[in-house]
C-alpha cells in the first residue's frame, strides 16, 4: 500500500536542549524541533543537501530524530539561518518525494511482471495433462 508522504517542517527551537559552547565562541548547539520524525531515507537526502557548504556562510546542521541539530550563533540563525534550513528541508522533501516516486514506479512494474509470469504458469498448467 502506497502511503501519501506529508512534508516535514521545522516547528520550534527547543530552548531547553540547547548547548552552551564548548570552546571560546559564541556558537550554541541549537535543538529545532521537526514536525515528524523522518523515515531514513529522508535523513540521507538532507544529509547529502547539506554535505557541502552552499552559502557564504554556511552552518553544520544534521538530524537527531527528531530535531535538526544546528552549530552556530543563535542570531544568525534569526538573521537567515533558519531560512536556509527550511529551504534544505524543502529541497529535502521534493527529493524525497521524487525519489519515493521513482520507487513505488519500479515496485509497480515488479508487481506487473510477477503477475504477468503467473498468469502464464498458470495458462501453460491449463494446458498441461498430468495424467
Amino acid at each position: 500500500m502506497i502511503e501519501l508522504f506529508e512534508g516535514i517542517s521545522i516547528t520550534d527551537l527547543d530552548v531547553d536542549l540547547t548547548q552552551p559552547p564548548q570552546e571560546k565562541t559564541d556558537f550554541r548547539r541549537l535543538y529545532l524541533k521537526l514536525s515528524r520524525v523522518p523515515p531514513p531515507e529522508w535523513v540521507k537526502i538532507f544529509e547529502q543537501e547539506r554535505r557541502f557548504p552552499s552559502r557564504p556562510i554556511w552552518r553544520n546542521a544534521w538530524i537527531v530524530c527528531p530535531y535538526i541539530v544546528n552549530d552556530c550563533v543563535p542570531e544568525e540563525l534569526e538573521q537567515f539561518g533558519l531560512n536556509h534550513l527550511k529551504g534544505d528541508v524543502a529541497n529535502t522533501n521534493k527529493k524525497f518525494l521524487e525519489s519515493s516516486a521513482r520507487s513505488d514506479a519500479e515496485n509497480l512494474r515488479q508487481l506487473d511482471d510477477k503477475e504477468a509470469t503467473r498468469k502464464r504458469l498458470m495458462e501453460l498448467r491449463g494446458k498441461l495433462k498430468f495424467d
